[in-house]
């Protein structure tokens, strides 16, 4: 209130500065939200920070006019407001194109302001099996479950035996859907309740219907947590750069 009225005294004791007062104002306002974007971006963990993938960098031309429809989709971020579908599933052979869509994604939700995350398989299996070891709070946990946007690399790339890791890979998954659903709805209800988006992104070599052969255990557990990051709740996306078009085609 105090800046306020100075800002208000100067601009009516001297009208000629009220361009650049306020030229200066906008500008504040703007070098304020780049410093929360880039402290988005710095924490987002993302390979080759802050060389990192953007959406600039893939080339949908490898895609079908089916995926190529379901890209444009996703490329807009329209995950992020979809409450039966927060999820994204990019699958194809690794350094193919489904790491830039995934990074790019995250980086996207970096400058709108939503946090995100970039996370190997390997390491959310291990984060996973340490919360069922330990009775108290678990930090790394925690920090993953209220990302805006968590990008999981290379799922069901490792060989899983645990049932319990399993079980908490789909409760955990299952839990940020649930909570963007949900705070979905509360906004709907109440405008004044902000909406929190809750999206998890995975990028795979393999199709759901595969996982089952690095998941050691019955089936029905595999599913468990193929429905959450495919059908109902994602958006699925087969990701192959061989098959872009030449470039000098005639």
């Amino acid at each position: 209130p105090y800046l306020r009225s100075v800002i208000i005294q100067i601009i009516t004791q001297y009208p000629e500065m009220a361009d650049p007062v306020k030229e200066l104002l906008v500008n504040a306002k703007g070098n304020r939200g780049n410093d929360r974007v880039n402290k988005l971006l710095a924490e987002a963990n993302f390979p080759c920070y802050p060389e990192h993938s953007r959406l600039s960098d893939f080339d949908p031309a490898c895609l079908s006019e089916t995926e190529q429809i379901k890209y444009k989709d996703i490329s807009e971020l329209s995950f992020l407001h979809n409450p039966k579908k927060p999820n994204v599933l990019l699958h194809g052979l690794a350094d193919q194109g489904r790491e830039k869509i995934a990074i790019g994604l995250g980086d996207a939700c970096c400058r709108t302001k939503l946090s995100a995350s970039f996370i190997l398989y390997d390491d959310f299996v291990e984060i996973i099996r340490t919360h069922g070891l330990i009775s108290g709070p678990n930090k790394a946990y925690n920090e993953l479950k209220k990302k805006n946007c968590l990008i999981i690399d290379n799922f069901a790339g490792k060989t899983v035996y645990d049932e319990e890791i399993l079980d908490g890979m789909a409760h955990f998954i299952k839990s940020r859907a649930d909570a963007h659903r949900e705070s979905y709805i509360q906004h709907k209800h109440n405008p004044k309740m902000p909406f929190v988006p809750c999206c998890t992104i995975v990028t795979s070599s393999f199709e759901p219907a595969d996982w089952t052969k690095y998941m050691k255990q019955d089936d029905a557990k595999t599913y468990n947590i193929a429905r959450f990051l495919c059908d109902n709740y994602a958006v699925s996306l087969h990701v192959d750069e061989n098959n872009a078009p030449p470039t000098n085609a005639e």
